[in-house]
């Protein structure tokens, strides 16, 4: 029977599905100084910024659902297809979090600027379609 650390970090299909996913630096620089998941994810997200600890949730995320299609359902991936999708996964949620700090950048922004009067002898026209 395996443990969480084997299914999360040593088991060899999860291995390439870190190389896959871009984390094997990450994974083979710490990987012997740890013999359980949790210390190992904790030091990941205590060290690493949130980038790295962000893609290696997704990771994890990925690796988790996929033996429970192989467990009941009996569907297989490759550990292409599982770094493959935990590399998408953490890159759209970035790209939504980018977008929408961009977007409560222009939103601050838009609150700070308040109508004012135009100077004398101004026409000011104010368009909002």
């Amino acid at each position: 029977m395996e443990d969480d650390y084997h299914a999360f970090a040593l088991c060899p299909q999860v291995i390439n599905s870190w190389t896959t996913a871009g984390l094997n630096h990450i994974l083979m620089h710490i990987l012997p100084k740890f013999n359980n998941i949790v210390d190992l994810l904790l030091d990941i997200c205590s060290k690493e910024d949130q980038d790295i600890a962000g893609r290696i949730a997704a990771l994890v995320w990925c690796v988790w659902q996929h033996r429970n299609a192989t467990v009941w359902n009996n569907l297989h991936s490759s550990s292409e297809q599982i770094g493959g999708q935990a590399f998408q996964l953490w890159k759209n949620w970035f790209d939504v979090h980018q977008s929408r700090t961009h977007v409560q950048t222009l939103q601050t922004a838009q609150h700070i600027e308040q109508w004012r009067k135009p100077h004398d002898g101004w026409l000011k026209i104010n368009v909002d379609a």
